[in-house]
């Protein structure tokens, strides 16, 4: 269980996990947004040793949301794309049915930066005016969406969210999340940054000051150097075969088993094994330094 409670009238937000997918909070990340003002829970869970690691956000969007809070959302997207793909589950407030329309529109945005996608659209809440989408799991496009429904408990006037999917992955590079930075014109960026002003008579502590102006900063980069999903590189090294795989996960292994108890025996295990790789790598690296 990890949850973030709120400070005033109860609420906030909640995930459960199994512990046979050995959840890990990233405490450091969630602490970092939730003293922001992102209700957000973030785990990261390991659903299989073929898929690998998987983050999952559990998130709240108050409907009073300021203009920063999706921007926000999107440096914590960008912090946690190097762990695995995201998943990001809760009531965003967002109506995804009005994709044209903030903050629906801004919303699909944030989820295209995340490399996820919401899989049925069907109404989770049904008010006196309009139905609307507001309760959302994006799960991420490497990843097969087996069933995803939108449940009839109407424990509240919103209706709960399902969704079944596959534990492996595919094998398809997927995009990493960067700046780009190649049409950037320095001397407009040089200009923005010195325009930053930032009021020093206001009776606030240093961190305020400081928040103040990342926000300005970042918000300076998402106009002139937007962070686009850049393609990762798709030519795989020709002499990695299978058996030189197995050697590098036997060795990771044992490193891991030397790790929790240490011995001379699983010591001297490791040393073979890193000599045996060494041995590989320089005699593949000759070869093609003679190819050459």
């Amino acid at each position: 269980m990890n949850r973030i409670d709120r400070n005033r009238n109860g609420g906030g937000v909640i995930t459960y996990l199994k512990e046979s997918l050995k959840p890990v909070t990233q405490t450091e990340l969630q602490l970092k947004y939730d003293t922001l003002g992102i209700e957000v829970t973030v785990n990261s869970i390991l659903p299989s040793r073929s898929a690998g690691k998987m983050v999952i956000i559990g998130i709240y969007s108050p409907p009073n949301a300021d203009a920063n809070w999706f921007p926000t959302v999107n440096q914590l997207i960008v912090e946690l794309s190097t762990l695995g793909p995201i998943c990001i589950l809760g009531d965003l407030n967002a109506d995804i049915l009005k994709p044209y329309v903030y903050p629906g529109k801004i919303l699909l945005q944030t989820l295209e930066l995340a490399g996820c996608q919401v899989a049925d659209t069907a109404p989770t809440r049904i008010c006196s005016t309009t139905p609307t989408c507001l309760d959302i799991i994006a799960i991420p496009k490497v990843i097969e969406c087996i069933k995803y429904k939108t449940g009839n408990l109407a424990a509240s006037d919103h209706f709960p969210v399902e969704a079944l999917i596959a534990v492996s992955q595919s094998d398809k590079p997927v995009p990493v999340l960067q700046r780009n930075y190649s049409k950037v014109n320095y001397h407009i960026l040089a200009e923005r940054m010195v325009a930053i002003q930032l009021d020093e008579k206001l009776d606030c502590p240093v961190e305020d000051l400081l928040t103040e102006w990342q926000s300005s900063v970042t918000q300076t980069l998402d106009e002139l150097a937007p962070i686009k999903p850049l393609p990762r590189r798709r030519r795989k090294c020709s002499w990695m075969n299978d058996s030189i795989k197995a050697l590098i996960r036997e060795r990771d292994a044992m490193a891991r088993k030397l790790k929790k108890s240490a011995n001379t025996n699983s010591l001297q295990e490791l040393k073979i094994l890193q000599k045996r790789l060494r041995v590989i790598f320089v005699g593949r690296l000759r070869i093609l330094e003679q190819g050459c």
